[in-house]
């Protein structure tokens, strides 16, 4: 399905159950430092150089898109970057007991996806993780249970945040989901989220539990912004009423 097609089907769609796409790393989950090193151990076997991400705007980027970043930074070639993306599935796989001894929700989180759950809604993922790291994080905190990653859109789903939503849109229709549009909501922390949720003509809440400020947020249009989801029966009440 193209950003045409869902388009079309937002006029055209009927309201239905509620569903949400769920943005994982500084909404779901703390940041997890050992994961950014491995990513960035694997652009260094790459390129030969460690590239300094400190200058480079990476929240809410695709690790496509990152790795593309961090290679220009270690001084490295775009063709590259899918060798890049190949290592880092690589040392994600290898160093999986550590990587998910760093992995930890955020206060709030799973009593959120488990009310939401409890009340019907239907719950995946659209990140800029690529799926096997994507996957390796939500077992690890525990949140596969509440989630249908099955239906998720991935870093490696599609080149861009857009595309990624619609593929996981696409799956949400090809599973029975009914498709009203103003009943799908995105829930992440960067305006890069809110940008894909206008785009897409749906929901939106931000959560400032990543890098940006609730009054940095509350500047891109949300449908919703929290401090966190410590107390999440505002979210609770919007999506499902």
């Amino acid at each position: 399905m193209d950003l045409d097609g869902w388009r079309r089907r937002v006029v055209t769609a009927q309201s239905g159950s509620p569903a949400v796409l769920w943005d994982v790393d500084g909404t779901l989950l703390a940041p997890a430092g050992q994961v950014a090193e491995l990513f960035l151990d694997a652009v260094e076997l790459v390129c030969e150089r460690r590239p300094i991400p400190d200058d480079v705007d990476l929240g809410g980027r695709m690790d496509p898109e990152i790795a593309s970043l961090l290679v220009r930074s270690a001084g490295g070639r775009q063709s590259q970057v899918a060798t890049v993306i190949s290592e880092f599935t690589r040392l994600a796989d290898v160093n999986s007991t550590l990587v998910a001894a760093s992995i930890h929700p955020l206060d709030g989180v799973l009593e959120v996806v488990r009310g939401l759950q409890q009340r019907g809604v239907v719950q995946t993922v659209l990140t800029g993780n690529i799926e096997t790291v994507a996957r390796l994080k939500l077992d690890a905190a525990g949140l596969s249970a509440h989630l249908d990653a099955d239906l998720g859109g991935f870093g490696d789903s599609a080149p861009h945040r857009v595309g990624a939503a619609l593929v996981a849109l696409q799956h949400l229709l090809d599973s029975g989901w009914p498709g009203g549009a103003r009943q799908c909501w995105i829930v992440g922390d960067t305006p890069r989220d809110a940008a894909c949720a206008h785009e897409l003509g749906i929901s939106c809440a931000l959560v400032a539990t990543g890098r940006f400020s609730a009054a940095a947020l509350g500047a891109c249009g949300a449908d919703l912004v929290l401090d966190d989801l410590t107390d999440g029966q505002e979210l609770l009440r919007r999506i499902v009423g």
